[in-house]
């Protein structure tokens, strides 16, 4: 059975970065059962975030001419200054009709993170719609009775 995630935490103090994961893209999305040959590891794509060493060549996906097909990419810096953002988030979300969700507004970024930030302001927004609709309701009812 391949994992969809491989995480490796470091212990506190160690050099570097805090964590390395590996993650399976077959799996991760959802690609597992689609014309994919999990037996077969030619077919199978990873990513990884932070790693300790490099990656042989030999597992490198290559272009036309033969160029390794590496990105390196940037996270989302989780630090002390992050992490009071989050606090105060609340209160601006809503603020000029703008609701705010992303990697960088709920926890440390990772997808499930967005997933449940974007949750919650659909929850709100389906409130607010609910409401809207009671209050057209209500000025509906209230310009027939007056119009009588």
């Amino acid at each position: 059975e391949v994992s969809a995630y491989n995480c490796h935490v470091k212990a506190p103090g160690d050099p570097g970065a805090e964590y390395t994961i590996t993650y399976n893209c077959n799996e991760h999305q959802n690609q597992s059962g689609e014309g994919q040959n999990l037996a077969d590891a030619r077919d199978l794509f990873f990513v990884t975030v932070n790693p300790t060493r490099p990656i042989e060549e030999r597992y490198l996906l290559r272009d036309e001419h033969g160029r390794p097909l590496v990105k390196e990419f940037s996270r989302n810096l989780c630090d002390f200054e992050l992490l009071q953002a989050q606090q105060e988030l609340p209160l601006l979300q809503g603020q000029n009709g703008l609701y705010f969700t992303g990697g960088y507004t709920n926890g440390i970024g990772l997808h499930e993170n967005c997933l449940k930030q974007s949750e919650e302001i659909a929850e709100v927004l389906g409130r607010l719609a609910q409401q809207a609709a009671a209050v057209r309701s209500e000025f509906v009812v209230a310009n027939h009775h007056s119009a009588a």
